[in-house]
């Protein structure tokens, strides 16, 4: 069907037009009638596009379903359009192709055939344009042919200024026009799309305005956690969770929240039995409170008490019911330096300095921990009295800790990519809020972590929002770290070596948590020996457990990480694994299989969205390289920073290759090692 080229029109691409009068979608029976669908397969559609408003990915259910359905080879659904100042969001159902997929993701604007369609009904391409002489045309060749696209039927949803969302569908050259049945299909669900978008951004404006409060909240040092009706803990923001890491007065017990003395804790669970009642009932009341003592001998915590009550839909098994908030006194407040150089134009020194004294240490204490002498303290003292408009140290704290630079945060909204596809890890709608909690509502598998560099990656994984998997031989160490950091952590029994038990880790992961987004193997081993030295046992074991142990656990994620929609693997080598170490020949051989097979992985695995990077360190202060004789930094001083490392400074280059900030890396050698490898000075 050709269109009359003297009707009105808007013109798109090559003399696309969409006349004003369009099909109109007619009745829901008749639609039901022609769609072919019995109850059971429209109440599943309807059900994908409600439900996909929760997942990480959204729609992407729905999409595949609707391709297989529509015996198409895209469905790709527009959430927002591309601007001078706003990149592309989408999500697609389409070919798995790279060779397809890659140049569809990047040309998506330039694809898309319809301009200006009307408003909430499917229309086909050959109803709108001349089809001979479309494919004669250049745009149909540059951008449609190349990527067997033919057929296409599409509506934009919503009656704003701007449409809600778009969605496309298409077909190759070799299949079929769509008919009316594919149309009748699309025409029924369309509504459903339009609220299931809508729902989605409500839900997206509320979890920034989540992740702005929870965030003053730490910047401030105040903890909350949040309690069902039962007292079992469903949320809590990073500095409860430090808080109660460090089990000084307050910990996590079977769940639920526990004062070290027995009779404060009994107070305790009765404030929060007072508390849950109260919000059931929608009882006038006060937030109650108590002072916790800490078995260290710090300060009081101050722990305050209040009902939560619920909303007149919410589910009562799975609200909140109580609001826990704790306060500690020593803890300082999140200030950082940049912040107190714009507020007060303070110098480095100067901003380092005052963030000392508002963690409480005198000028003396300061001094002493940034390495400076005493007068040199004093003096920057006196330029940030002048700066800041006070004369004595009392009044300097009263207007830094009054201020707002504990204040002055604003979560970052990154977009990572340009154009998102089902099956990706990058989430297509929702931005990251804060870099702060990059990890949440992701899964996060840690081999080794129940000490040394595993353990600091776990803590700071779990602390940036993460659930995490503690997974290591050391059974006792493991379950004490995973009860520390409360109900978003499981220790797993993991022996790298032995694929049955890899098995059972990550079935025990699911189990728990749903879903597996993230492995670390950094399990790993040093066994020194010269080769006419080494026994093949030792050599043996060195392999297993460095080098064969990190390809299991790659090959027994994997579906769970497609399943998850893509993810991220980061593998520990060494800078071993570039450079060799005599003296440790199986390290070293282990070391660089590692990075090696890092490489195949990021190739094999790119197709399903995940990413694999490896890691290497030089001299890190952990227990593996630690000898009761050795001076930690002597060894290290003719780098070019001349000390050991720490495991916190890897674990934040593991958390970054981790993270969506790391979207565009795969396949990377990563080294951390003071400049180890950088080469040497020549001497004269």
């Amino acid at each position: 069907m050709t269109s009359n080229a003297a009707d009105p029109a808007s013109r798109g691409p090559s003399g696309l037009r969409v006349p004003l009068r369009a099909l109109e979608p007619g009745d829901r029976n008749t639609l039901f009638r022609c769609s072919g669908l019995d109850f059971d397969e429209y109440d599943s559609l309807v059900a994908m596009a409600y439900g996909g408003t929760q997942d990480d990915v959204p729609w992407v259910q729905l999409l595949e379903t609707l391709r297989t359905r529509l015996g198409a080879n895209y469905v790709t659904l527009i959430l927002r359009s591309q601007g001078a100042s706003q990149p592309l969001q989408v999500v697609f159902a389409g070919e798995a192709r790279p060779a397809i997929v890659q140049p569809y993701e990047a040309e998506l604007a330039a694809v898309d055939p319809f301009v200006n369609l009307p408003r909430d009904r499917m229309v086909m391409l050959d109803e709108l344009i001349d089809e001979a002489a479309w494919q004669a045309g250049v745009y149909y060749r540059s951008f449609h042919e190349p990527l067997n696209l033919r057929y296409h039927m599409g509506a934009d949803i919503g009656m704003e200024s701007e449409p809600s969302c778009r969605l496309r569908v298409s077909r190759p050259p070799w299949a079929e026009r769509f008919g009316e049945r594919e149309r009748a299909i699309c025409n029924l669900l369309l509504p459903h799309l339009h609220a299931a978008v809508q729902l989605r951004a409500s839900l997206d404006i509320a979890e920034v305005e989540r992740h702005c409060y929870v965030g003053m909240l730490d910047r401030l040092s105040v903890g909350v956690v949040l309690l069902d009706r039962n007292g079992r803990i469903l949320r809590l923001n990073q500095a409860a969770s430090e808080i109660l890491g460090r089990r000084d007065g307050l910990s996590v017990v079977g769940g639920s929240l526990s004062a070290a003395l027995n009779g404060e804790s009994r107070a305790l669970r009765r404030l929060i039995e007072q508390a849950v009642v109260a919000g059931v009932r929608h009882e006038p009341g006060v937030v109650d409170g108590m002072s916790v003592s800490r078995p260290s001998g710090g300060a009081q915590l101050g722990v305050a008490v209040r009902a939560v009550p619920p909303t007149e839909w919410s589910e009562p098994s799975s609200r909140p019911a109580a609001m826990v908030i704790i306060r500690d006194p020593d803890a300082r407040l999140l200030a950082s330096d940049e912040q107190l150089k714009r507020l007060y134009g303070l110098t480095n020194a100067e901003a380092g300095l005052a963030i000392e004294l508002m963690s409480g240490r005198t000028v003396d204490e300061a001094a002493q921990n940034l390495g400076v002498s005493r007068n040199t303290a004093r003096c920057q003292v006196r330029a940030i009295f002048a700066k800041t408009g006070v004369t004595r140290q009392a009044e300097l704290l009263r207007v830094l800790l009054s201020g707002v630079a504990p204040l002055a945060w604003s979560p970052a909204i990154p977009f990572s990519s340009r154009t998102r596809r089902a099956g990706s890890l990058q989430h297509p709608y929702q931005e990251e809020m804060s870099s702060m909690k990059r990890f949440e509502n992701r899964v996060v598998l840690v081999t080794g972590a129940a000490r040394g560099q595993g353990e600091v990656e776990a803590r700071l994984f779990h602390a940036e929002g993460a659930r995490v998997v503690i997974a290591d031989v050391l059974d006792a160490e493991a379950a004490r770290l995973a009860d520390q950091l409360g109900p978003n952590a499981l220790a797993v029994h993991l022996d790298v070596s032995d694929p049955q038990q890899w098995s059972a880790a990550v079935d025990a992961t699911l189990a728990r948590f749903g879903r597996l987004d993230v492995l670390v193997n950094n399990a790993g081993i040093l066994r020194w020996g010269r080769i006419e030295d080494m026994s093949l046992e030792d050599y043996t074991q060195v392999i297993q457990v460095n080098q064969t142990g990190c390809w299991l656990g790659m090959k027994a994620v994997l579906p769970a990480l497609k399943a998850a929609g893509g993810g991220a693997i980061v593998n520990i080598s060494s800078a071993a694994g570039i450079m060799a170490i005599g003296g440790a020949s199986a390290y070293t051989a282990s070391k660089f299989a590692v990075r090696g097979m890092s490489k195949c992985a990021a190739l094999e695995f790119g197709r399903y969205g995940i990413r694999v990077n490896s890691v290497h360190p030089g001299g890190i202060d952990t227990p593996m390289v630690q000898t009761p004789d050795r001076e930690l930094n002597n060894a290290y001083q003719h780098q070019p920073i001349a000390r050991i490392g720490t495991p916190q400074e890897v674990a934040r280059l593991v958390a970054f290759l981790a993270s969506d900030e790391a979207s565009y890396c795969t396949g990377g050698e990563f080294t951390i090692d003071g400049g180890m490898l950088a080469g040497f000075n020549a001497t004269f």
